[in-house]
């Protein structure tokens, strides 16, 4: 990790102990814990990684589009590059949710594909995925409330940061999870009294093919949570729905950018920035006016439901690796 990357390391770390402290008061018997993975005992386990990986891969069964499962060598990656948010349950020492941290600068010409806003500093919350079945509720809201508590916190030493996230144009639940930790912060004035942070749509992104521009998958929706609080009759909202059309097949990403479109028309959609993305092209456009999450609605329609994945496993992957630590 380089320093910036530490200085969030240690501040995630803080908040998520503040976090544990208040589950104790509200129910002394809890087992429920969220930690830093380098202040988790998963991290001084043999087998971390395959941990982690098998968490990722049994427990996201849903649309591919949704989330993009790392594979055995981005969990390694991810673990030792970035902060990552852990739940876990301290009497089994299962994970119950995870979520990785990422930081990007925009500097000049050297812009990020889906977030092309120059000369800004970032984190990214990517990637939550709570346990199937778990008996715990809300574990996901938890895991963007403290990304966006130690952002904050962040940015008060070093101003001039955001965070953001990205989420499938359809996937109503991440998005209503995302808002719904803001408001959880906002109603506690974590941020100073009568004062609030502005989460905003800052636009969507389509990825499309470099032979013939055809759009790949679902578009994605940028979100933003400005760090700056602003006194509460600042705050903008608006009441927005964004409803998707119910059809399958392959006019699916064609109909959901038509109304994603439509739906955020009156927001002054920006003409496209089109950035590489590896051999594709990613198509981003922004918002010139402020779209807020909190009062936008997603209805999906059932255009969420499909092309789920199935549960892969490199186990040669998995073997090497772990030869590798063994003798390392």
């Amino acid at each position: 990790m380089n320093l910036n990357l530490i200085i969030a390391n240690e501040l995630i770390q803080k908040v998520c102990e503040e976090v544990n402290k208040k589950l104790k008061q509200k129910n002394k018997n809890t087992t429920l814990v969220y930690e830093v993975f380098t202040h988790s005992p998963i991290a001084y386990t043999v087998n971390w990684a395959q941990t982690i990986y098998n968490f990722y891969n049994y427990n996201w069964l849903g649309n591919k589009d949704f989330m993009h499962i790392p594979n055995y060598d981005q969990v390694v990656e991810n673990c030792e590059s970035y902060p990552v948010i852990i739940a876990r349950d301290t009497e089994s020492n299962e994970i119950v949710g995870i979520s990785t941290i990422k930081y990007a600068e925009n500097k000049g010409d050297n812009l990020t594909s889906y977030f092309p806003i120059a000369n800004t500093n970032f984190f990214e919350v990517t990637g939550i995925l709570t346990k199937r079945f778990s008996p715990y509720r809300g574990v996901g809201k938890t895991i963007y409330e403290i990304a966006i508590k130690s952002a904050y916190l962040y940015n008060r030493i070093y101003p001039n940061t955001s965070l953001m996230c990205v989420v499938d144009c359809r996937n109503a639940k991440s998005f209503n999870a995302f808002s719904s930790a803001v408001s959880r912060i906002n109603e506690t004035s974590y941020v100073g009294e009568n004062k609030s942070l502005q989460a905003n749509i800052e636009g969507f992104y389509e990825l499309r093919s470099s032979d013939n521009l055809a759009l790949l998958e679902a578009p994605t929706l940028i979100l933003r949570v400005n760090l700056e609080p602003l006194p509460n009759l600042e705050i903008q909202t608006n009441d927005t729905d964004i409803n998707f059309k119910s059809i399958q097949g392959s006019e699916l990403n064609d109909s959901l950018k038509n109304e994603l479109t439509s739906a955020l028309l009156d927001f002054d959609i920006k003409e496209g920035i089109v950035l590489p993305d590896g051999n594709d092209l990613v198509f981003t456009h922004l918002l010139n006016k402020t779209c807020s999450v909190a009062g936008t609605n997603i209805h999906s329609n059932g255009t969420e439901l499909g092309n789920n994945r199935t549960v892969t496993f490199d186990k040669e992957k998995a073997k090497v690796y772990q030869l590798r630590r063994n003798y390392a």
